[in-house]
């Protein structure tokens, strides 16, 4: 569905989340961190964690890219978004993702 979609980061440790404006990774811009840790899918806790709202089109690619940097203790990586018709902040679901085949380093 087209529309404004915004997008949220939760983490243990740091987490960044990046989005380019179409499927091509040069284009990627942080859009969402968190700079300590969060506990499993707390969208609040920071501000930093939350997205303007992006404008996305149905049936355009878009490259997401979301990294976790550990620390101590647990660990935890989700990115969630919400859009037109959805309701709160919303776990992406895979079926919505797919691979890039571009090597994890």
């Amino acid at each position: 569905v087209s529309g404004a979609y915004t997008f949220w980061i939760a983490s243990n440790n740091a987490g960044e989340l990046w989005l380019s404006t179409d499927a091509d990774p040069a284009h990627r811009q942080l859009i969402g961190q968190v700079s300590s840790f969060t506990n499993p899918r707390e969208w609040d806790k920071f501000s930093s964690q939350q997205s303007s709202a992006i404008t996305l089109t149905a049936g355009q690619a878009y490259y997401i890219e979301a990294l976790l940097k550990e620390n101590t203790n647990t660990d935890n990586l989700a990115v969630a978004w919400q859009g037109p018709g959805m309701g709160g902040p919303t776990v992406i679901p895979g079926s919505n993702l797919s691979a890039t085949g571009i090597p994890c380093s």
